[in-house]
């Protein structure tokens, strides 16, 4: 356990990294992230791991290789590294990535373990990735980030996308195809109503919609997990924040879809 002084040391610096990304609480009620996020929610934080993305990846993380895409602060693949798995996370923005090179050493200082062995953090935009260079993973993650895939689908009209093929973005989940054996995706089916309203890119915020273009990609075994959320329940009914889609019915609005290659 680290002493008065080192936890200071590391708020510090945690806190010189100003808002996270994703709440940590790296040591309970001593040493944590800010964030915009509350700690107990089942949407961010270790909740989020532990309720909805640990059940959708195998029993034994052990020695598999996993890469996330968009890994933001790192705590999930810092969760899938402390199992044992060896952990590439891929992240553009400067911030997160500064983020979870801190979340790796803190939970290097904390467990007694030198994770810069079994998690490598590459600043890089995940639509650049070398395929090739680091061979086939075993799990591919893209939590809450397909959407963000850049194309001329976002520039044409709502009427058009109808028959356009969004092909950057199916060439990238072509890739995941060639190179995985699993793919963990979460869409955010709030980001699709909103953007019915606007030029956004559809295509992978709506869950059925990335189940097709899974599909497309002739991925099998095709799985959407809509795990209930009370917490979320609570503050969309109380706050009107649409994070429960009332609709489908009253399911988590961030599903998980799970495919096979």
């Amino acid at each position: 356990m680290m002493d008065g002084k080192k936890i200071k040391y590391y708020q510090e610096k945690i806190d010189r990294l100003g808002n996270w990304y994703q709440p940590i609480e790296f040591i309970k009620g001593k040493l944590m992230s800010k964030s915009k996020y509350d700690f107990n929610s089942t949407i961010q934080g270790i909740n989020k791991w532990n309720f909805i993305i640990r059940k959708n990846l195998p029993k034994n993380l052990e020695e598999l290789k996993i890469l996330d895409l968009g890994c933001a602060s790192g705590l999930f693949s810092m969760a899938c590294a402390r199992e044992g798995a060896k952990v590439i996370g891929l992240e553009l923005d400067k911030e997160g990535y500064l983020q979870s090179l801190l979340t790796r050493e803190i939970y290097s200082e904390i467990d007694k373990v030198n994770y810069n062995n079994n998690f490598e953090i590459i600043r890089c935009d995940f639509m650049n990735f070398d395929w090739e260079k680091y061979g086939k993973f075993d799990v591919v993650l893209a939590l809450n980030v397909l959407y963000w895939v850049e194309t001329p689908y976002e520039k044409i009209s709502p009427e058009d996308r109808r028959n356009y093929n969004n092909e950057n973005l199916l060439n990238l989940i072509k890739k995941i195809k060639e190179n995985s054996k699993i793919v963990i995706v979460q869409a955010d089916e709030n980001k699709y109503q909103r953007r019915l309203k606007s030029s956004g890119s559809l295509d992978a915020t709506d869950s059925q919609r990335v189940v097709k273009l899974l599909e497309k990609c002739e991925f099998k075994d095709i799985k959407i997990d809509k795990p209930i959320a009370l917490k979320s329940l609570w503050r969309t009914l109380v706050f009107k924040s649409p994070e429960v889609d009332f609709e489908k019915p009253i399911f988590y609005a961030r599903p998980i879809i799970k495919a096979q290659s």
